[in-house]
C-alpha cells in the first residue's frame, strides 16, 4: 500500500485494500453459506433414507428415535450455522459499499453517494444554495456517514450554523482522536448500517422521560395507594392468625376498595405500561451504538469530554466503564419486566391473584416514575451525545482522508480571514488549484476581478466552505489557516420568485438588505466579524447604475466594521471614490492558444495581485461561431 509523507498508509491505498480484504471474507462466507445449505438438505435426505431404511432392516423404536433426534439436532446446527454465516456476508457486504463509497468521496464521485437524507435549515437556506452546503453535490453528501437520525440533525447544525468558539478546538481533539480510529469508525457504521432498518426516532422515548410522571396528575392516590396496600397485607395477616369474621370482613372491604381503584385508573396505568414497553424497545436499538461509543471514551484519550459527559459516578464505576445511562436503561428493563407479570404465562395467575391485596401495577407505575425523576432529564443528553459523536466521526474521516488539511486556528483577536494554499474541498485532489487568500481587515474589501469561467465565483466559494468546515470545528482545504469567530453571509446563486411576484432584482436587493442589516446588528452577530461573499451582485440594472450601488452597498459594509470579497466584472469600481482606500484588488487571467487555427482559452485558476487586464466575452463568442475574428487583450 501507499504511504504518505508522514509514513501513514494512504488513504486511498487503504480504502482499495480493504475492500479487497472484505470481498475476499465476503466470498468466504457466501461459500460457507452454500456448503451449510446443501449440508441440510444431505442432513434432510439422509436422515429421512436412514429412517426408511431402519423402518424395513432393524424396525426398533429407541434406535430410530435416537436417529430421528440426531438428525433433527444436525439440522437445526447447520441451519443456525447457515444463518450466522449469511448475516456476516451480509455485514461484510455493507462494508464494501461503504468503503467503495470512501473512495468515491476522494474521487468527489456523487452519483456513486447516497442522496442527502436532510434539507438545509430555512435560516440557512440562502447561505446552503450559494455554497452547495446541502443537497446532491453538497459539502454534507460529501462529509455525511452517520447512520442515526440524531447524528444527521447534529451535522446539519453543525454546517448550516457555527458552532460555539469555545467548543471548537475540543471538537478539533476529538476529531484528530478519531481519525487514527479505522477500526472504531467502522464499527460505528456496521453497528449503526445493521440497525439502520428499525432504528426509529427516540423522540417519542424522550418526550415520555421528560413529561411529568403518572402519579404527578393523581397526587390523591399517591397517598392512598400506599396505604390501602399496607392496610390490606396487614388485614390479612392477622385475620390469617386471629381467624376473627370481622377481619375478614374488613379484609373483604379494603379488597374491594383495591378493585375499584383498578377498575377506575388501571387503564391509565396499563396504557402508560404499553407506551413505555413500545419506547423502550426503540431505544432498546441504539444500545449497542452507545455501548461502543461509552467504551471508546474511556479508551481514546481525546474523546475525554465525553467520558465527562457520560454522567457522575465513582472512579470504580468509571474504571468499569458503567456510565450513568448505561446503569439506568438496565434499571428501565427490570422495571418493565415487573409491568410484563400481567402478560407471562403462568405469572399472569399469581397477577390475578396479587393485584387486589398488593395493588402490583400502581407500585411498579411508582417506580417509573422514580425513574424518570431520576434519569428523566438526562435523556436527551444522551442522544445528544451520540448524535455528536456520530458527526464527530464524519468529521473525522475528512482528517483521514487528507493529512495534509490543516485545522484552522480561531482566534478572536485575529481581525482577518487569512488561508495559504486554499482550495475548494468539493473539487478533486487532481482538478483543485490552490491560493493565498486574506480577506480583512475592517475597513478593506477584496475586490475579484477577471474573465468568464476564470475562477472568481469558485474562489468565493472556496472561502465559504472553508469557513464553515472551520467552525464545525473541521479541518480545511489549506495548509493553514486563521479567522476570527465570523458570521458569514453570502449573495451568490439568489432566485426569483413567481409565487410571490419577487424579481430577480428584487430578490437580490432583499438579500443585500439582509446583509447590510446584519452588518450594523452587533447582537445578532453574538460578538463574531461578519464576512460577507458578493458575487457578481445587482446584475439586473444597467452598468452605470449598477456601479454607483454596488460602490454604495459595499462601502457601507465596510463602514460598519465587515470584511469581505466581491467579484465583479466592473474594472472601474476598484476606483470608486467611495471606496478609496478600501479595496485590495485581485485577479485571475486566461490565455488563449491557436490549434490547427481554431483558438483556445486556457485557464491556470492562479489568483495574481491588481485588477485584471485581460476579458473573453468577445473570444467566446467567435469560439462559439457568434464572432469575427478580431485581436482581443
Amino acid at each position: 500500500m501507499r504511504t504518505s509523507t508522514d509514513g501513514s498508509v494512504d488513504a486511498r491505498s487503504f480504502y482499495e485494500s480493504r475492500i479487497d480484504q472484505l470481498e475476499q471474507s465476503v466470498r468466504n462466507y457466501h461459500r460457507r453459506a452454500r456448503f451449510c445449505s446443501r449440508l441440510r438438505l444431505a442432513i434432510f435426505v439422509g436422515g429421512v433414507t436412514l429412517l426408511f431404511v431402519l423402518q424395513a432392516l432393524l424396525p426398533w423404536l429407541p434406535l430410530m428415535y435416537g436417529v430421528a433426534g440426531v438428525s433433527v439436532a444436525a439440522f437445526v446446527l447447520a441451519a443456525g450455522e447457515q444463518e450466522k454465516a449469511e448475516d456476516e456476508r451480509k455485514r461484510l457486504a455493507r462494508l464494501v459499499t461503504w468503503y467503495r463509497r470512501n473512495l468515491a468521496r476522494l474521487d468527489r464521485r456523487w452519483s456513486d453517494l447516497p442522496e442527502a437524507a436532510c434539507e438545509a435549515p430555512e435560516r440557512a437556506a440562502q447561505l446552503s444554495r450559494d455554497l452547495d452546503l446541502f443537497g446532491h453535490g453538497s459539502l454534507f453528501q460529501w462529509v455525511d456517514r452517520t447512520t442515526t437520525p440524531m447524528g444527521r440533525t447534529t451535522l446539519t447544525q453543525w454546517l448550516a450554523f457555527p458552532v460555539d468558539p469555545t467548543r471548537i478546538e475540543r471538537h478539533q481533539e476529538i476529531v484528530t482522536a478519531l481519525a487514527g480510529e479505522r477500526a472504531l469508525r467502522e464499527e460505528l457504521y456496521s453497528r449503526g448500517a445493521e440497525l439502520a432498518g428499525s432504528l426509529a426516532d427516540p423522540k417519542s422515548f424522550v418526550a415520555w422521560a421528560t413529561a411529568p410522571g403518572w402519579y404527578a396528575a393523581h397526587r390523591l392516590l399517591a397517598l392512598i395507594i400506599p396505604a390501602l396496600s399496607v392496610a390490606t397485607v396487614t388485614v390479612a395477616l392477622l385475620a390469617a392468625v386471629l381467624q376473627t369474621p370481622s377481619l375478614l370482613w374488613c379484609l373483604g372491604g379494603l379488597v374491594v376498595a383495591n378493585v375499584l381503584v383498578c377498575i377506575g385508573w388501571g387503564g391509565s396505568i396499563y396504557d402508560t405500561f404499553n407506551q413505555v414497553s413500545s419506547r423502550q424497545r426503540e431505544v432498546d436499538r441504539y444500545r449497542s451504538l452507545f455501548s461502543l461509543m461509552v467504551e471508546s471514551a474511556f479508551r481514546i484519550p481525546g474523546l475525554a469530554v465525553l467520558r465527562d459527559r457520560v454522567g457522575n459516578r465513582s472512579d470504580d464505576d468509571a474504571t468499569r466503564g458503567s456510565p450513568d445511562f448505561l446503569v439506568a436503561l438496565k434499571r428501565l428493563d427490570l422495571i418493565m419486566v415487573l409491568a410484563s407479570f400481567r402478560h407471562a404465562g403462568l405469572l399472569a395467575i399469581g397477577h390475578v391473584a396479587i393485584q387486589p391485596i398488593l395493588l402490583w401495577d400502581f407500585h411498579v407505575c411508582r417506580l417509573l416514575d422514580v425513574w424518570k425523576r431520576r434519569f428523566g432529564d438526562q435523556v436527551p443528553e444522551w442522544f445528544d451525545m451520540l448524535g455528536e459523536y456520530e458527526a464527530l466521526a464524519s468529521l473525522a474521516a475528512i482528517r483521514h482522508d487528507h493529512p495534509s488539511w490543516c485545522f484552522p486556528r480561531i482566534d478572536a483577536k485575529a481581525s482577518r480571514v487569512t488561508a495559504e494554499q486554499l482550495g475548494h474541498p468539493l473539487i478533486a485532489d487532481d482538478a483543485r488549484i490552490e491560493n493565498d487568500v486574506e480577506v480583512g481587515p475592517p475597513g478593506s474589501v477584496l475586490l475579484v476581478t477577471g474573465s468568464n469561467m476564470s475562477g472568481k465565483s469558485t474562489l468565493l466559494r472556496a472561502i465559504g466552505v472553508n469557513v464553515v468546515l472551520a467552525q464545525a470545528g473541521a479541518p480545511v482545504c489549506a495548509r493553514q489557516m486563521t479567522l476570527p469567530p465570523v458570521m458569514l453571509a453570502t449573495s451568490m446563486r439568489i432566485r426569483d420568485s413567481l409565487e410571490d411576484g419577487v424579481s430577480f432584482y428584487l430578490a437580490e436587493l432583499k438579500r443585500l438588505k439582509d446583509i447590510v442589516d446584519l452588518a450594523g446588528d452587533a447582537g445578532r452577530r453574538e460578538g463574531r466579524t461578519l464576512l460577507y461573499l458578493l458575487d457578481e451582485i445587482l446584475q439586473g440594472t444597467n452598468s452605470r447604475e449598477r456601479h454607483i450601488a454596488v460602490a454604495q452597498v459595499v462601502a457601507h459594509l465596510v463602514a460598519q466594521g465587515a470584511i469581505g470579497a466581491i467579484t465583479t466584472h466592473d474594472l472601474e469600481l476598484a476606483a470608486a471614490p467611495m471606496l478609496e482606500g478600501a479595496v485590495r484588488p485581485v485577479h485571475f487571467r486566461e490565455s488563449f492558444l491557436e490549434e490547427n487555427g481554431h483558438r483556445r482559452m486556457e485557464f491556470d485558476y492562479r489568483l495574481r495581485e491588481g485588477v485584471a487586464s485581460t476579458t473573453n466575452a468577445l473570444a467566446l463568442l467567435e469560439m462559439v461561431g457568434l464572432g469575427s475574428s478580431r485581436p482581443h487583450n
